[in-house]
C-alpha cells in the first residue's frame, strides 16, 4: 500500500478513535473533504483487515483498531491527544497531542507548512520549558498567544517539570486537522517519521 493511502487510512482510524459512537460514510466524506466513493474504498479495506466495523449507523473501531491506534500512540510517546475549542486561534477545532520527549525539529516552519497543504488552517509545534510552552524558532510564549488553550493543555507538575513536545493542528474541520497532524509527524524533517512508517506497514 502506498503512503498516501496510508496516511488516509489512519487519519480515518484516528478520527474513528477520538469519536464516540458509529460515523457515517457522509460524515467522513465531508470532513476529509473527499467524494464518498473513495471514503467507502478506504473503509472497506479497513473493514476487510479487521479494524473497523460497519453497521446501518456508519463505522466504528473494533478492538483490533482501538488496539492499533493505542500501539501507534505509544510508540510515538503520546501523553495526551484530544479536540478543542479552535476559536482562540481563529477556527473552530484544535486537535493538539503532547508527546513524551522534548524533540525539536530541524525544520519548524516547513514541518507546520505539511499541515497546511493537507487543508488546515496552520499548526503549532512548541516544547514544554519551565512552566509554559516555547515556541521555536523565535521561543515566543505559547501562553501569551493564545492563553485560554495553553491553560488548558498545560500539564499539572509534581516534581520536575516533563520533557514535552507539543503538536496543534488548527482548522474547520476535524478530518482535516487529523490530515494535517499525519503530515507533520511523517514528514521528512520529522523525528517521528521512521516510527510511524514502521507501524504504518502494518496497515
Amino acid at each position: 500500500m502506498s503512503t498516501g493511502s496510508s496516511k488516509l487510512d489512519l487519519s480515518i482510524l484516528l478520527f474513528l478513535y477520538l469519536t464516540d459512537g458509529f460515523v457515517g460514510r457522509q460524515t467522513l466524506a465531508e470532513e476529509f473533504e473527499l467524494g464518498e466513493g473513495k471514503i467507502k474504498t478506504h473503509l472497506k479495506g479497513l473493514k476487510e483487515k479487521g479494524y473497523i466495523t460497519q453497521l446501518r449507523a456508519g463505522s466504528q473501531l473494533t478492538e483490533k483498531g482501538s488496539m492499533f491506534i493505542n500501539g501507534i500512540l505509544e510508540a510515538l510517546g503520546v501523553e495526551r491527544l484530544g479536540f478543542m475549542d479552535g476559536r482562540e486561534l481563529g477556527s473552530q477545532t484544535v486537535l493538539y497531542v503532547l508527546l513524551r520527549k522534548e524533540s525539536v525539529p530541524s525544520k519548524i516552519v516547513k514541518m507546520r507548512d505539511q499541515a497546511v497543504k493537507e487543508g488546515a488552517d496552520g499548526a503549532i509545534i512548541g516544547i514544554f520549558s519551565g512552566d509554559t510552552f516555547k515556541l521555536p524558532p523565535g521561543n515566543e510564549d505559547l501562553c501569551m498567544y493564545a492563553p485560554l488553550f495553553c491553560t488548558e493543555i498545560k500539564p499539572k507538575i509534581i516534581g520536575e517539570p516533563p520533557r514535552l513536545t507539543l503538536l496543534a493542528v488548527f482548522g474547520d474541520k476535524k478530518g482535516k486537522t487529523i490530515e494535517g497532524l499525519v503530515a507533520i509527524l511523517l514528514s521528512e524533517y520529522s523525528p517521528w517519521r521512521a516510527t510511524l512508517l514502521g507501524l504504518l506497514e502494518l496497515l
